[in-house]
């Protein structure tokens, strides 16, 4: 079996969703690393810049959920 990082990985699911006509995707990598960003790049920078603790799930929510508002937002 082939590794695939999981950007490839979430653009084959994404493209599947575009041809469903529930996304409107052009490049599905693109938009793989669109919503990996939009989840990750507030609870990751934390953690690398400032040695936050173990982030709790109301707050990994309060990260996600606009997240992924915003990613919706831009390919619905």
């Amino acid at each position: 079996m082939t590794y695939r990082p999981p950007p490839a990985t979430l653009a084959d699911t994404f493209q599947r969703v575009a041809h469903q006509g529930l996304l409107r995707i052009d490049d599905p990598l693109l938009a793989a690393n669109h919503f990996s960003g939009l989840l990750l790049w507030i609870p990751v920078n934390k953690a690398m810049f400032h040695g936050s603790p173990q982030h709790t799930q109301p707050q990994l929510d309060h990260y996600a959920d606009p997240g992924v508002r915003a990613f919706l937002a831009a390919y619905r």
